[in-house]
């Protein structure tokens, strides 16, 4: 079993994140839902909130998203994000 697979964020000003994740987890419609090594093919909406992927290190990388897909295809994810911030970068007043 693999303990990594493929991760890619991608929004409409490119990419944001490539490479591996032991998980992923993120916020659709219906809830949170998380992605491991060897899922199955899988295709949702994203609705507002925190995308987290867990690196094979055990570091964690985290995403503010406005919406957007996730699709996992051939163990692989892809995300298609809307926009997609770090929450460290993000204007609180702004953002009000």
């Amino acid at each position: 079993m693999a303990s990594t697979f493929p991760f890619r964020l991608v929004t409409p000003t490119g990419i944001v994140f490539e490479g591996d994740a032991a998980e992923v987890s993120a916020v659709g419609p219906l809830g949170e839902f998380g992605v491991l090594p060897e899922h199955i093919n899988f295709i949702t909406s994203l609705v507002p909130g925190v995308l987290e992927a867990i690196l094979p290190d055990g570091s964690k990388m985290h995403w503010v998203v406005s919406g957007g897909l996730a699709e996992v295809k051939d163990s692989v994810l892809t995300v298609l994000a809307n926009s997609a911030e770090s929450p460290e970068t993000i204007d609180a007043s702004a953002a009000k």
